[in-house]
């Protein structure tokens, strides 16, 4: 399944969120405009923009301004995952170098704040306050989030109640409030509002769920970087939660043991994957994410008959089907 697939019907919007976005990155600072160009290289799917555009049209939003607020989305989305990289000392993200690694920390956390202040700095020069209201919480909630896996990094004894609880604040509450902002530019009544952010919610836990699963499943040649980065560098997620629920005390003693110590390596990475086949840990996780898409689809039943209906659950489905 392609993504471009489902993007169709608001191609036309996202080619002009793409325009704004370049604008947005526009500088008179040679450094700015060096990363912004190697940002720009490296563009990612847009999809909090398709959510938040397709979610406009089903509801019957104004195009500008379901434009504008998608570039505001893709900015702070972007400024996210720049310093997500930062913290994580990562290398790679979608097959290049990473900002902090081509460059370092301090251009990474710098750039990083550029993104986020032109985001609401867009959004108060068009006077989209109601839109503000909701992106000022939710990258408060991101942050929080950020926090949160700071904190519980290592704990091979995180509950699924604490990693729901991360991934809805550090990833689902991005694609909330696209869902959301969408439907509230279509001025909806409150109660379909609510439904579309529950419905991102839900999507956006899918979302990460899957992410964590290419951790141990994926292709590394797919996913542009090293699979095992995360869990290697004690996030522990889903799968291994569930595995060491499922594990007898001797193996779920194996398996804490081998999450203590450090890099995966000299064969402890083969023996960690089959621990998490063996007690279900990935297949598990496979089926909460599905659950999850389900959920997201259900709450989209009242909007059935529309092509852009059609459109958002071919997304859901996309997004637990996806190998990247």
């Amino acid at each position: 399944m392609a993504l471009k697939e489902f993007q169709n019907p608001v191609k036309t919007e996202l080619g002009e969120v793409e325009e704004r976005f370049k604008e947005a990155l526009m500088s008179r600072l040679p450094l700015v405009t060096s990363v912004a160009s190697h940002i720009l290289a490296t563009r990612g799917k847009r999809y909090r923009p398709t959510l938040l555009l397709l979610s406009a049209k089903l509801t019957d939003g104004p195009s500008d301004r379901a434009v504008c607020a998608a570039t505001v989305v893709e900015l702070i989305h972007t400024a996210t995952l720049i310093h997500d990289d930062s913290i994580d000392k990562s290398e790679l993200r979608r097959g290049s170098p990473t900002v902090n690694f081509k460059w370092d920390d301090d251009v990474s956390i710098a750039m990083g704040d550029v993104l986020y202040s032109k985001a609401f700095y867009i959004l108060v020069k068009n006077q989209m306050y109601d839109v503000m209201d909701v992106l000022a919480e939710t990258t408060h909630r991101m942050s929080v989030g950020e926090m949160l896996e700071l904190e519980r990094r290592h704990d091979v004894d995180l509950s699924e109640e604490d990693y729901l609880r991360m991934i809805g604040e550090k990833t689902a509450s991005l694609i909330s409030a696209s869902c959301e902002i969408g439907a509230m530019l279509g001025e909806q009544q409150d109660g379909v509002r609510s439904r579309f952010s529950k419905c991102g919610h839900a999507l956006g836990l899918a979302f990460q769920i899957t992410d964590d699963v290419f951790d141990f499943v994926g292709r590394e040649s797919e996913l542009g970087k090293n699979i095992g980065t995360d869990v290697g560098s004690g996030k522990f997620t889903l799968p291994v939660i569930a595995a060491l629920r499922n594990a007898g005390s001797k193996d779920r003693s194996r398996i804490k043991e081998i999450l203590k110590s450090g890099p995966l390596m000299d064969g402890k990475w083969s023996e960690l994957l089959a621990l998490m086949k063996e007690y279900e840990g990935i297949e598990y996780s496979k089926r909460r994410a599905l659950a999850y898409a389900a959920e997201a689809k259900d709450l989209l039943n009242p909007f059935e008959g529309s092509p852009y209906h059609l459109s958002l659950c071919s997304l859901v489905d996309y997004t637990v089907e996806r190998r990247k």
